[in-house]
């Protein structure tokens, strides 16, 4: 920059490293010094060894967005002096964010030079807008959005549902396959909705997720000996965030338990309310 120069510039004037301004083997700031010009102020975006960031979306360089960002701040002053500029162009393109830190190198070459500001117009009155910036706003913006929704769609599904573990053993009492139906108990009108249903496996768990509510597991079978049976597994539960209170464990009977009582009920051994105030016991 050897005069002063409208606060307006073309990005195509600002694409150039130090390494494209200079030949290699040649000592920039001697051939700064043996310009004709008798004031000259050079500012490269780069040093010998690196070349400017491109941003292909804005069509320019990070340096001059970088560079018509410091201008714009200072729009309340008529000059800006020349290497304080580079200094801030130094700092700003310095400093640890998304894109890589870049190098800024600047010499002098008599008298300190100003930039003043008028009121021409060069061209038309557009802004360029750095478009590279937004796009990495918006998308971190919406990964972050998404991961907040997920994380809290997560909690709100542990904290409202509890896990089900029932074991059994060979069934061989019983024919065919056995159905486990989850059943939603509504105390207040003495009613139950069916809400689900799930294969039992033999020899081994079968496990469910459920609503925390007061449920009903009603195992649906036809058994050997043609007599009706009924096992059931209430659940008492709520929403919370006990690990423990999450957890249910229950335990079929044996297939000689099963086969030594005919048309009867199994209900295992739990917690249960009492009277009108559903007093624990």
């Amino acid at each position: 920059m050897s005069s002063p120069h409208e606060n307006h510039f073309e990005s195509s004037h600002l694409t150039s490293g130090m390494h494209a301004l200079f030949p290699l083997g040649f000592d920039s700031q001697v051939v700064v010094q043996e310009f004709s010009s008798p004031n000259l102020t050079c500012i490269t975006p780069s040093d010998d060894a690196e070349s400017a960031s491109e941003f292909g979306l804005d069509r320019s360089t990070r340096f001059a967005l970088t560079l018509r960002e410091l201008l714009d701040k200072s729009a309340a002053y008529k000059e800006i002096e020349v290497v304080q500029l580079a200094s801030q162009l130094r700092q700003e393109l310095g400093r640890p964010t998304l894109v890589a830190p870049q190098t800024v190198d600047y010499w002098s070459s008599g008298r300190l030079l100003r930039i003043s500001r008028t009121n021409s117009v060069v061209g038309s009155s557009r802004r360029i807008r750095t478009r590279t910036h937004l796009y990495l706003r918006a998308f971190f913006l919406a990964a972050g959005i998404l991961v907040a929704a997920a994380a809290v769609t997560a909690f709100l599904y542990y904290r409202n549902h509890v896990y089900v573990q029932l074991f059994a053993g060979p069934l061989n009492s019983i024919n065919g396959n056995a159905v486990i139906e989850v059943y939603e108990e509504n105390l207040d009108v003495n009613q139950d909705r069916l809400i689900g249903t799930q294969d039992l496996y033999r020899n081994g768990a079968t496990r469910l997720r459920l609503p925390a509510v007061d449920l009903i597991l009603v195992v649906r079978a036809s058994y050997a000996d043609s007599q009706p049976r009924e096992i059931r597994f209430p659940i008492f539960a709520a929403s919370g965030l006990s690990l423990q209170k999450e957890r249910y464990e229950f335990h079929l009977p044996s297939d000689d338990e099963v086969c030594a009582h005919p048309r009867m009920a199994y209900v295992p051994r739990v917690r249960w309310m009492q009277g009108s105030d559903r007093i624990e016991q």
